[in-house]
């Protein structure tokens, strides 16, 4: 019989990974969003950060003080605390970045372009991947095809500052594709070393080469100096990290040896709704915007779960890959619980979810009479990993792109006053979005040719606030919503739960902070004392008001306003 042809062998694979990339296509249009700014300003040189380089744009430092840069600037919020900071080491990514910049320039479609680029290269791995694990060229195609239309990978192909994440997922692809190849032992662990400096969760590429060499063992013969050598290297680069001070030291990324507790809760968590999310069009980030979902999504999925693991797992652990598949999903799933649960967290596990998920709907094809209801559960979930997960993909491609536009026009949209006033100080009373106001100052510095306008906030948040004038340049705000300081993204910029005392002090290179009073809740009303009259008009002070931050005068010594709460820019965005 003749052999098929490579032409005929490749046009399959080809066509999904065509499929997949037109899915993800509509992220051509969405321009730079937050953490891209400031990577901009680095690779252009228009900054000189404290931390960041072209080849370490990841590095975000330590909480500033006087004289330093970002202090001055008002690069970080009163709030932040002195033990602050966020430290990753992600050269890879930074790399990949900075060789777009010198194609690119500030040319974003070709960002979005090198994404697509990037994980149209992860498909074509995984598929090879598939096959050097034994699965049958159809199960092979399918599981590539489940993560071509995977719909939380929609952020992470199409935002270049999570490029991290898209790196990481080749490297690791490519590591194991080595040891399931048989190639020699140092190329795989290079590549386990590429995924580990392309994000820090990218260090279980060593757990995973170190899982396929005991797998292609048997009997005694273990490669004992392999995995060895992988578990020594895995350790060696962690404990590389901390010798250099990198890591988190905020609420929003709880490492597990110094906020233990909050990194299991986060991981209880994320494990049923991140495993829902890789078969469904669910996005648990509903959970991250919406806390008090917790506890009912979670149940959903854990019955969800129960209910198709039976169906599921005993058609799929005979097959020599499912152990390894499974350590897959393990390993690069629970490393995630160091960030607020969301589905771009899990395009690393979908690759070994969507060989397990291939592997189940391959056996069922060739079983003879399956049970109805496992019929009825292998379609669903067919057309849940095809059908509903690419058209979800196609809508929040398209609909992130008004977004991105819709954020960076909020900052923009600031009435910061002429520039003919020179120095002009934007102090931000209120906005339409967390979010979007993460860091007003870069957006603002990538967009604008206005060099001498600073923001300066006093809250990320949409709060509704009474704003009372005490004296010429001082006047105390209340929040009549949720305390202060209590939003997902301003909990960026805290080391620890939000604890404040009356008469406790802030200061910034702008303003003083005094906590006034501090409820059962938290933060309540603060005062701030400016270095001159608050009717100096290089002070702006905005509220967002029919869709701008408008400039608002403040009120006279004794009088209050009272400022409405900011209407959401989006409603699925803190």
């Amino acid at each position: 019989m003749e052999a098929p042809s490579p032409k005929r062998t490749a046009w399959p694979l080809v066509a999904v990974v065509l499929v997949s990339l037109l899915a993800h296509a509509p992220c051509l249009s969405w321009g730079f969003f937050a953490d891209d700014c400031g990577h901009q300003l680095v690779l252009s040189g228009t900054i000189d950060h404290e931390s960041m380089r072209p080849w370490n744009l990841y590095d975000f430092g330590e909480a500033p003080g006087p004289g330093d840069p970002t202090y001055e600037v008002g690069g970080l919020p009163w709030w932040t605390p002195a033990e602050w900071k966020v430290r990753f080491f992600r050269p890879v990514a930074s790399i990949s970045l900075w060789l777009d910049h010198a194609l690119y320039g500030s040319w974003a479609p070709g960002y979005h372009l090198s994404g697509l680029l990037w994980f149209g290269a992860i498909l074509v791995a995984a598929h090879a991947l598939y096959r050097a694990l034994g699965l049958s060229p159809r199960a092979a195609l399918l599981a590539t095809l489940f993560v071509g239309l995977e719909d939380g990978a929609v952020f992470s192909v199409g935002w270049p500052a999570n490029r991290n994440s898209v790196m990481e997922v080749l490297f690791l692809t490519l590591a194991a594709l080595a040891v399931a190849r048989k190639a020699p032992l140092v190329l795989a662990l290079l590549l386990a070393l590429g995924a580990a400096l392309s994000k820090e969760s990218g260090v279980v590429a060593f757990a995973l080469v170190g899982l396929l060499l005991l797998r292609r063992s048997s009997g005694a013969a273990r490669p004992v100096l392999g995995v060895s050598l992988a578990a020594g290297l895995a350790l060696a680069f962690v404990g590389w990290l901390v010798w250099q001070g990198y890591g988190a030291n905020s609420r929003f990324y709880p490492e597990p040896w110094d906020e233990t507790g909050l990194y299991l809760k986060r991981m209880v968590v994320l494990v049923p709704n991140g495993l829902v999310a890789l078969a469904a069009p669910y996005a648990p980030d509903l959970i991250f915007v919406f806390p008090e979902l917790t506890l009912p999504l979670t149940l959903f999925c854990l019955g969800l779960l129960a209910a198709a693991l039976p169906l599921a797992w005993p058609r799929v652990r005979a097959h020599p890959a499912a152990a390894f598949l499974l350590g897959w999903v393990a390993l690069t799933l629970l490393p995630q619980s160091g960030a607020p649960i969301s589905d771009r967290l899990l395009l690393a596990p979908m690759v070994g979810a969507a060989g397990l998920f291939a592997i189940f709907l391959d056996a069922v094809r060739t079983e003879d009479a399956p049970a109805r209801g496992v019929r009825v559960f292998a379609w669903a979930l067919l057309l849940s990993l095809t059908v509903l997960s690419g058209g979800a993909l196609l809508v929040r491609g398209a609909a992130f792109g008004p977004m991105a536009r819709g954020m960076r026009e909020a900052i923009l949209s600031a009435e910061v006053g002429p520039p003919e006033v020179g120095r002009r100080d934007a102090i931000l009373l209120n906005t339409p979005s967390e979010m979007a106001t993460l860091s007003p100052l870069t957006v603002w510095m990538a967009h604008s040719d206005d060099e001498d306008v600073r923001f300066w906030a006093l809250q990320l948040g949409r709060r509704a606030v009474t704003w009372t004038r005490t004296a010429p340049n001082a006047f105390e705000l209340r929040s009549e919503g949720e305390p202060f300081c209590n939003g997902p993204i301003e909990a960026v910029f805290l080391s620890a739960p939000p604890a404040f005392s009356p008469g406790e002090r802030f200061r910034t290179a702008l303003f003083d902070v005094e906590v006034v009073e501090v409820d059962d809740d938290g933060l309540r009303t603060i005062r701030v004392e400016l270095p001159d009259d608050a009717d100096n008009p290089r002070f702006r002070f905005l509220a967002w008001r029919d869709g701008a931050l408008r400039a608002v005068p403040p009120p006279a010594v004794g009088e209050t306003f009272k400022l409405a709460e900011a209407n959401a820019l989006f409603p699925m965005i803190p």
